[in-house]
């Protein structure tokens, strides 16, 4: 990018203006998402469809879980990169 070749007042302020619309841009498509969503769900109520509804109400409520790709060696070391993981028996 610009900015960060050359820091100069007129490529910050160009830049710090992509940035603020990129991320009102991710959040619009976000706010429609869930918006689309719950429209889901409501029509899935209405409809009398409980496995459907309550199956998009567990999804949509559930938290984040963060995957960890990892695993132990034969001497009890934890490898964490991808090379030497796909080498290795997972004990």
């Amino acid at each position: 990018m610009k900015s960060i070749q050359y820091s100069t007042r007129t490529s910050q302020e160009d830049y710090n203006r992509k940035r603020i619309a990129a991320s009102r841009e991710c959040c619009r498509k976000k706010r429609e998402l869930l918006k689309t969503k719950v429209d889901e769900i409501v029509e899935y109520h209405t409809k009398n469809e409980s496995k459907k509804y309550y199956k998009r109400i567990q999804v949509l409520a559930q938290e984040f879980k963060l995957r960890v790709n990892a695993c132990r060696d034969a001497d009890g070391k934890i490898l964490t990169e991808k090379e030497h993981i796909q080498g290795k028996q997972i004990f």
